[in-house]
Formats: structure tokens, C-alpha cells, sequence
């Protein structure tokens, strides 16, 4: 029997599949539901590095769970784009048993230390925190 791992082709038809399969959910989960429902409104214009910061630092449970799947999808993503073969520009390596409470930190650690990244989309400013945290070999 043939293990998957020696499938070249699955990881690029796996990622390809998420990709699609998530193109083709995203516009049904907003179509029936308003934007306060379904879909956040700041996902057509995306999530700043200050809003991130506050959600991350907040008080409240469901904005420190939108802080840390930001993160994580972040984190997701980056893995998929490693798996597909392509170097990523800003590559970083995080091992595997550390716990995601402590990634987070770093990354708002990094976010507040270099406010210039702020008033832009976050997804740049957590990717040079991770790469700034976590160096690959």
C-alpha cells in the first residue's frame, strides 16, 4: 500500500482543495446572514496591527479568541505555502510542542514594540514577528 507521504502531488492538491473549498464557503456563510452574523465587515478591508493588538490584550473572551485564530491562521497559512513547495519570503520555524499562548505573546510583544506596523494590515507585521521570534536553522 502506498502511504500518502509518498504522494508528491497530495500536498498541492490538498492545499489546492482548501483553497477552493474555502473561496466557495466564505460568499454562502455571508449570503444568508448579516455582517455582524456572519462575515466580519473588517475582513474586506482587513485587520490592523493596532485592532489586533487590542483584541489580543482585551478582557474580553470572544476578542482575545478572534486574536488568537488571526495568529494561528497566519500560522496555518505559512505551513500550507511550505507544503506546496514554495519558499516563503519571510520563513520562520516554530517548534512544534510550544504552546500557541506563548507565540501570541511574542507576537503582541513585537506589535508593541514596533508601533510603526499599526496602522497597516496585521498579517505583515505577525509574519516579521514570528520571523523575528523564531529563526530557522
Amino acid at each position: 500500500m502506498t502511504s500518502i507521504k509518498k504522494l508528491p502531488w497530495f500536498g498541492w492538491a490538498a492545499g489546492l482543495a482548501l483553497i477552493v473549498m474555502l473561496l466557495g464557503v466564505a460568499p454562502l456563510i455571508a449570503k444568508d446572514k448579516p455582517a455582524s452574523q456572519g462575515l466580519s465587515t473588517m475582513a474586506a478591508k482587513g485587520l490592523s496591527g493596532e485592532k489586533l493588538i487590542k483584541l489580543c490584550k482585551s478582557k474580553a473572551l470572544a476578542d482575545n479568541k478572534r486574536c488568537i485564530g488571526y495568529i494561528e491562521g497566519i500560522i496555518d497559512y505559512h505551513i500550507l505555502i511550505r507544503s506546496l513547495g514554495t519558499a516563503p519570503t519571510v520563513d520562520f520555524c516554530i517548534d512544534p510542542n510550544l504552546k500557541l499562548e506563548a507565540v501570541v505573546v511574542r507576537v503582541v510583544d513585537y506589535l508593541d514594540q514596533y508601533r510603526m506596523n499599526g496602522p497597516f494590515i496585521a498579517a505583515p507585521g505577525v509574519s516579521l514577528a514570528l520571523f523575528d521570534a523564531f529563526p530557522c536553522p
